[in-house]
């Protein structure tokens, strides 16, 4: 088994990242609108203004309690769709029960929705152009090329999850990618277990502490796993079952220090893809 290191991989982007940005002025800004007590939530907002201040991209955050109203977040997204020095604008999802999430992301300008989820970049991305690249998706894509490296193009791949928003975009852009991709909903995984073996890259995303062995997977799979579950003790791990590959010929992220990091990572890339697009966009009026 090889451990695919999205920690050593998310900092080489962040280094690459900082020495730009050191040249660059006035510096690209993300605006953050957390909403709500989660944990979780008021974890991953404070691991990305510490990102952001690692590599030198201005953060400016706008907490509320779950009891603002959604006029407020949507009158805060306006404020910062409109101010030059903010670049990228980030929700931070899930929101609190009683608020319509689609609805609020609809009020940002697509062109500084820096996770890639406003409705008319996914839809451009599922019609096969990138406006916005997504950065789960392209954090899942620079996890794989670190194995693959260039011998990719037509390699079978399948997406397993629980919800067809988080497979379709994932499938549309890995295929623009020149993956082919398959995806595979996990209600229908007793039914199409065997079949994972066909692939030589999977992606899983399901909630299931644990649940996938190494048994499920061809020799020489590459498997992404996107899942974080809690188990009793408080540990953090994945939806696969790591200690089961030990002796298998595989590449495997873990959970966590896989995914997550490199995440973060291209949420600041993308930050300066927009900063770098509304600079040339200016320049050329």
């Amino acid at each position: 088994m090889n451990l695919i290191n999205g920690r050593a991989l998310a900092q080489k982007i962040k280094e690459r990242l900082k020495n730009k940005l050191e040249k660059t002025d006035p510096k690209p800004g993300l605006g953050v609108i957390l909403v709500g007590n989660d944990p979780a939530s008021h974890l991953y907002v404070s691991l990305k203004e510490k990102a952001c201040q690692e590599v030198g991209i201005k953060f400016e955050k706008f907490i509320y309690s779950n009891r603002i109203k959604q006029e407020k977040i949507l009158k805060t997204i306006n404020e910062l769709n409109n101010r030059s020095d903010i670049h990228g604008i980030l929700i931070q999802l899930p929101l609190p029960s009683g608020y319509k999430t689609n609805t609020i992301i609809s009020k940002m300008d697509p062109q500084k929705d820096v996770d890639g989820f406003h409705s008319l970049n996914t839809q451009s991305l599922l019609k096969g152009k990138i406006l916005v690249e997504p950065v789960l998706a392209k954090a899942i894509w620079a996890l794989i090329k670190k194995v693959l490296l260039k011998k990719y193009i037509g390699e079978k791949t399948l997406i397993i999850a629980n919800s067809s928003e988080f497979m379709q975009p994932l499938q549309a852009y890995l295929k623009i990618n020149q993956l082919n991709v398959d995806v595979l909903n996990f209600k229908q995984i007793k039914k199409y277990r065997t079949s994972i073996k066909k692939y030589k890259i999977v992606i899983i995303a399901v909630g299931s502490a644990n649940f996938f062995k190494s048994t499920d997977f061809q020799d020489g799979a590459i498997i992404i796993d996107v899942g974080i579950n809690k188990l009793p003790d408080n540990k953090i791990t994945g939806d696969v079952d790591i200690s089961t590959f030990v002796k298998k010929k595989a590449w495997i992220t873990p959970v966590p220090g896989g995914v997550g990091p490199v995440t973060v990572a291209m949420l600041l890339d993308n930050v300066y893809f927009l900063y770098l697009r509304n600079k040339n966009h200016r320049t050329r009026l």
